[in-house]
């Protein structure tokens, strides 16, 4: 999880626990020996959802290639 944090909004931030005791060896096993950092992000508030979403798509070879009809084939079509 090496940007893990890169996704967090600072404004989105509620507190910032450190953990440098043996609570944290508690909890977390022996990952948690050096020490363990929580952060506690901002619930969310009730109400209406909103999102905003942009997309862009391209395409950079045809898909398929359809068949035209020459001025000659157009004359033996029937109408």
């Amino acid at each position: 999880m090496e940007d893990g944090l890169r996704n967090v909004d600072i404004n989105d931030i509620e507190s910032i626990d450190v953990m440098k005791d043996a609570s944290a060896t508690a909890i977390y096993g022996a990952q948690g020996a050096n020490g363990v950092i929580i952060i506690t992000t901002k619930s969310g508030k009730s109400g209406k959802t909103e999102v905003n979403y942009n997309a862009y798509v391209s395409f950079e070879q045809l898909g398929k290639k359809t068949e035209c009809i020459e001025r000659v084939g157009l004359r033996k079509i029937p109408v």
